[in-house]
């Protein structure tokens, strides 16, 4: 598979020891992405989706692309479910509540299974902070 280029700027020290950001790239790091993958495939097939709905990447260990900022677009999403079921449920401008909320994929992997499980509960769950729904 191909390599790709990829400026980077790239942090060092100076002779002094002291931390340097560079202001333009100074390195070249060569990377590789899963579509170069799909000429080799017998059978692609390439769907289009929502991004808010199955597109929350992990590159970074803080900042954006983090698993901070996957988790908080998992929980606006489980909001989302919530909601187009009738639920209220108070959040701020981004969507996300104050506070964590959690659904196993054995209870709903998606918006149309979430929906089913939900309308099976004889009784509704209260929407408090740590909520599990499995």
């Amino acid at each position: 598979m191909p390599f790709h280029r990829a400026d980077k700027k790239i942090p060092t020290v100076d002779a002094n020891g002291q931390p340097v950001k560079p202001e333009k790239p100074n390195g070249i790091k060569f990377e590789m992405f899963v579509f170069d993958a799909l000429p080799f495939a017998a059978n692609p097939l390439v769907i289009e989706a929502l991004r808010a709905d199955d597109f929350s990447p992990v590159k970074n260990a803080e900042g954006v692309d983090s698993p901070k900022t996957s988790r908080e677009d998992q929980i606006r999403q489980y909001v989302r479910w919530l909601r187009e079921q009738g639920v209220a449920v108070q959040t701020d401008p981004s969507g996300l509540p104050s506070f964590a909320i959690e659904v196993s994929p054995l209870f709903g992997y998606d918006e149309d299974s979430f929906a089913d499980a939900w309308k099976r509960l004889s009784q509704k769950p209260a929407i408090v902070p740590g909520l599990y729904l499995e």
